[in-house]
């Protein structure tokens, strides 16, 4: 039934969801407690707009990146932000 769904959609929906689909389960990873530092208080907004940018590959962020979040997303740093677009 699910696939029937699917298939019955045009490609530019499914990549739209696609999108959204990726940007909502980064955000809920980024607002997270072991993903940002003790005594950070993050709003589920900034995280959202931090996965929004990471997703369209903008790399604007409303805080700072390495202040904010913990030493578990520094895989980011070093292997997908070579071009230094997620710590402006």
């Amino acid at each position: 039934m699910m696939v029937n769904l699917i298939r019955k959609q045009s490609p530019a929906r499914i990549i739209a969801f696609g999108f959204i689909f990726v940007i909502i389960a980064g955000s809920v990873l980024l607002s997270l407690p072991f993903s940002v530092r003790d005594g950070v208080d993050l709003k589920y907004t900034d995280a959202l707009y931090t996965s929004t940018s990471a997703v369209c590959v903008t790399g604007l962020v409303v805080v700072d990146s390495r202040g904010t979040y913990s030493d578990r997303w520094s895989w980011c740093d070093n292997y997908g932000c070579r071009n230094n677009t997620c710590y402006g």
